[in-house]
């Protein structure tokens, strides 16, 4: 309902997509075997929403999808997640989220504060927003693979898997 709790929701949904990319269970010996990769649709309306370009940024860059995006006014726009089929289908509930997340704290900040805030700094509002929480995610991300390499280290041998390459 806030941002620090949409943070907060975000650091550990990262938490648990980190923790979860090293499956020890679900390594193959098997050469011909790779990650199932699926895409995931979604309508978008006639029009992207104006929080569009934040979320897909950190949906791509924090929980392992690719996003291609399609169609005109006329048509509706559709917005194809691509990836595992576990990270396609958060990604897809993840972009609901961080979309009624953005325009809610947006709406809440204009309504609060409109005592001479321009609708014009709307955007700069919402990429404050977005760097906020690309800063959170990244100093996350960082701090969660610290804390796994020093939990498994000389434990196991791990095989590293690219999936960046077979994503794209």
């Amino acid at each position: 309902s806030n941002q620090h709790e949409a943070e907060a929701a975000m650091l550990k949904a990262q938490q648990i997509a980190i923790q979860n990319n090293i499956d020890l269970a679900s390594i193959s010996l098997d050469d011909n075997k790779k990650a199932e990769y699926i895409k995931g649709d979604k309508h978008a309306g006639q029009r992207f929403s104006i929080c569009h370009k934040f979320i897909t940024s950190i949906l791509s860059k924090y929980f392992n999808v690719g996003i291609v995006t399609k169609g005109n006014r006329q048509n509706g726009r559709y917005i194809h997640f691509i990836g595992t089929s576990d990270n396609v289908e958060f990604a897809k509930f993840a972009y609901d989220y961080l979309n009624d997340t953005f325009i809610n704290c947006w709406r809440r900040h204009y309504d609060k504060g409109n005592n001479g805030i321009p609708l014009s700094h709307r955007e700069t509002y919402l990429f404050g927003l977005y760097k906020g929480l690309d800063d959170k995610l990244e100093a996350n991300k960082i701090k969660m693979e610290a804390e796994i390499a020093e939990e498994y280290k000389g434990k196991y041998s791990l095989v590293i898997l690219d999936e960046e390459a077979q994503l794209q």
